[in-house]
């Protein structure tokens, strides 16, 4: 905000703004060339200077143990997460797109150098787009050029010949890189529809050891509770209560939703499995276990996975998770995408549950980057069901929005879009069918189009220190830029 407010007050003419976008341009030029280098499977930072770059001086010694989760040749720059490449992306090359545009229309008033420079930068920032193979910055591109569309209208046949250059560019990358960005778009559209499979599960077969999850067809359960020694389950609509006794961990009694008892059987060919003498729960498999330390186990198999509730004298029943540690477990609060868990990568199962926890912060939220710590990390049974590994930490929304409302809460994340409301209704009205000409015009709508773009990335990706400087830097130069346009068109009139 300090930052924004501040160029918003010292930006005020064209040799101010080029202060601002042509070292924008070299640090994407660097940017974009480290991402090739990732995507060629020469990655700068692997190199020996590389990773001394990156870590500090007393682990050169060991520098040869580093190692790195990005892997298939993805590009990500100087990121934690390829996300954020594309997000920031979606920001520079419209803008850069546009300095294109008018470095060819200005004719022999432009050098070559410039046109040929920028025609290279455009090239490569597309190029790590899509090699960064995240689809929420094909979405903030798609918003950017229907918009463009829209705004510009008649003025793109007047530059049909650079307009025709960047989509030959576009065509030329788009088939070298053929293979990134289809298998993209390809799993963005099973998201979407909730059909593709986040995880391969690993399943305890028992406590302390993971065994394969075997054939065992998947069951969806709508939740699991303890409380005191009893364990509440219920899946598709079948309720059911299992009541432990500590000072007798081999007796179990089982009641229905309605509180009949049930009954149990040994399964022929096992010594200690049971089956419920019921219909209902055929897909229920029970059973007695005890680990090393003595420790006594209810083992309740739904499906293909196995549940370990642990029985201890003098204290409630209680889950063994996957890290050997006992937790209670406690119907979650969710709200939206019950029948489609996998939306947008997971993302539904995300949203789901986060929107019930943005009740809290409607006014004040948590406060920055807590997202992770109130999240109902022990949701293991929505995990299930989702497809996750279970003991997968949830440390951001994939929603910048969201993540805000949680951080900052429900009044601010109202101011931000007060001021990018009144930032897009400003660059309408000035750009709306507008004769560019200057730098200044075609960089002010540079900006106005990216940042439409970065506005619809957030519904997908998260904000964070690696892009918000970039983002808040132009729009701030956006601003200061309409400001001088309403000054030069309230002049001339």
């Amino acid at each position: 905000m300090i930052m924004l407010f501040f160029i918003i007050n010292t930006v005020n003419d064209e040799t101010n703004i080029k202060w601002i976008i042509y070292p924008t341009a070299v640090s994407a030029i660097l940017l974009s060339l480290l991402g090739l280098s990732q995507a060629l499977n020469h990655d700068f930072f692997r190199t020996t200077f590389g990773k001394k770059l990156i870590t500090p001086s007393w682990f050169w010694d060991h520098i040869d143990q580093l190692t790195f989760s990005f892997k298939h040749r993805e590009i990500y720059q100087t990121v934690y997460n390829i996300n954020y490449v594309s997000f920031y992306l979606t920001l520079l090359i419209p803008l850069f797109g546009l300095l294109f545009i008018r470095s060819i229309m200005s004719g022999k008033d432009e050098v070559l150098w410039k046109k040929i420079s920028l025609g290279i930068l455009f090239s490569l920032l597309l190029y790590n787009l899509i090699g960064s193979k995240s689809s929420g910055g094909y979405l903030g591109m798609a918003i950017v050029v229907l918009v463009g569309l829209i705004l510009l209208n008649k003025t793109i046949i007047k530059w049909w010949k650079p307009v025709a250059i960047l989509l030959l560019i576009t065509v030329l990358i788009g088939g070298v890189t053929y293979n990134r960005w289809m298998p993209e778009l390809t799993g963005a559209a099973h998201g979407v529809l909730g059909t593709e499979s986040t995880n391969t599960q690993k399943i305890p077969g028992k406590p302390g050891a993971d065994t394969p999850t075997g054939n065992s067809p998947k069951v969806h359960i709508d939740y699991i509770e303890t409380k005191g020694n009893d364990i509440h389950l219920s899946y598709n609509d079948n309720k059911i209560t299992f009541t432990t006794y500590p000072e007798n961990p081999l007796a179990i009694k089982l009641t229905d939703g309605k509180g009949k008892d049930l009954n149990i059987k040994l399964i022929e060919g096992t010594h200690s499995s049971f089956a419920v003498d019921d219909k209902r729960f055929s897909s229920l498999v029970l059973g007695p276990a005890q680990d090393a330390a003595g420790t006594h186990y209810f083992i309740i198999k739904i499906g293909d996975r196995e549940w370990p509730f642990a029985i201890v004298a003098g204290s409630e029943v209680k889950y063994r998770n996957d890290l050997g540690l006992l937790v209670s477990l406690k119907k979650i609060e969710a709200m939206g995408w019950e029948n489609n868990q996998g939306f947008g990568s997971g993302r539904g199962y995300i949203w789901s549950r986060t929107l019930p926890m943005m009740k809290e912060t409607a006014l004040i939220g948590h406060g920055a980057d807590t997202y992770c710590i109130y999240f109902p990390q022990n949701d293991y049974v929505g995990k299930y069901n989702a497809d996750w590994n279970l003991n997968m930490i949830v440390d951001k929304p994939h929603n910048m929005y969201m993540d805000a409302w949680i951080g900052t809460g429900g009044i601010s994340v109202l101011a931000l879009l007060v001021l990018w409301f009144m930032y897009v209704i400003q660059s309408i009205k000035l750009f709306w069918k507008r004769n560019m000409s200057t730098f200044t015009e075609y960089t002010g709508l540079g900006i106005f189009l990216g940042v439409c773009g970065f506005l619809v990335s957030g519904l997908v990706d998260d904000s964070t220190v690696s892009v918000m400087p970039m983002f808040y830097g132009l729009l701030g130069t956006g601003i200061a830029i309409n400001i001088m346009l309403q000054r030069q068109t309230t002049a001339s009139k």
